[in-house]
């Protein structure tokens, strides 16, 4: 059994409550899809967003710098990408 302390340790780490997976998808539907569900998120809950679309890529980075909202990683892999995203607070959005 987890710990409170253990879950909040694990949070700073960026481990995500919600995985969107967005491969096979192109834009806009995928920045659709993403920002519904970060919508609905509470502020400080993370989202992995799997995807393999370059230019959804490149619009979610950018989209997330200028929301409020903290782009905690990118990882580049081969055929497919991941990003860690952070939802703000309402006083950052």
């Amino acid at each position: 059994m987890k710990k409170q302390g253990d879950r909040s340790a694990a949070m700073k780490q960026g481990q995500a409550h919600v995985t969107v997976d967005i491969r096979g998808l192109i834009a806009p539907i995928t920045l659709l899809k993403v920002e519904e569900i970060l919508s609905g998120m509470v502020p400080g809950q993370v989202m992995d967003v799997l995807g393999d679309d370059e230019e959804t890529r490149v619009d979610l980075i950018s989209i997330v710098n200028n929301s409020g909202d903290e782009l905690i990683s990118i990882n580049d892999q081969t055929e497919n990408f991941r990003l860690l995203i952070r939802k703000g607070t309402p006083d950052r959005q």
